[in-house]
Formats: C-alpha cells, sequence, structure tokens
C-alpha cells in the first residue's frame, strides 16, 4: 500500500516540484502548487486509490497473486533462491537426524 501511495504522489507532484531551479517554469503549475493545500491532496490521493480495482482476497492464493503482481523480478529472484536455500538446509538437517537415528539403533542392536 505505501508504494502505491508513493507512486500516486510521485505522478501528482512531478510536475510541481521543480529540481532544477534554474530553468525557467511555467506560471501555471507556480500558482497550481501555492493553491494546492494538504487536503486537497489527501482528496485526490484517495480519489485516485479509490479507481484501483478490488481483488477478492478469500484465499491465501489471491493475497499472494497480488505480492506477485507487486513485486519486482529481482526480488522475486532473490525469495526464490533464498526459499530453495532454507529448503536444502532443513533437507540437509533431516538427512543427519535420519543418520544419527540409524547409527544409534545399529549401535544399540549390535552392542546388545
Amino acid at each position: 500500500m505505501f508504494r502505491v501511495v508513493d507512486e500516486i504522489l510521485v505522478e501528482i507532484l512531478r510536475p510541481y516540484i521543480n529540481m532544477k531551479p534554474w530553468v525557467a517554469t511555467s506560471s501555471n503549475n507556480i500558482g497550481m502548487w501555492n493553491n494546492m493545500n494538504g487536503s486537497e491532496l489527501v482528496n485526490i490521493l484517495c480519489h485516485k486509490i479509490q479507481r484501483f480495482p478490488r481483488a477478492d482476497c478469500q484465499v491465501l492464493e489471491d493475497i499472494d497473486d497480488l505480492i506477485d503482481k507487486d513485486m519486482p523480478a529481482e526480488l522475486k529472484l532473490q525469495s526464490e533462491m533464498a526459499f530453495e536455500e532454507e529448503g536444502e538446509g532443513i533437507v540437509r538437517e533431516v538427512e543427519k537426524d535420519i543418520l544419527d537415528t540409524l547409527i544409534h539403533e545399529t549401535a544399540r542392536v549390535l552392542w546388545f
């Protein structure tokens, strides 16, 4: 949600913020900027957010789909790699536990 708000604010405010003051700006932009107050900006922001299509998030898969659409591809790849590494670590741990158990059972059978 914060990313959406940030993107909308950038879209709204970009024409009114002059990052190069030495470049002449049109008087319309300056006039609009001086007349806009915080509540007007919030109203514009709310109106734009309300126009977004609503998702029916009744199931976990719906939420996952929304996150996948919003997540950058590079971050998805990092998440998948981290998940694979974590999965491999869990598999190694389970293998070690099974091997330790088998060794102990074998030693107990041979010892008694």
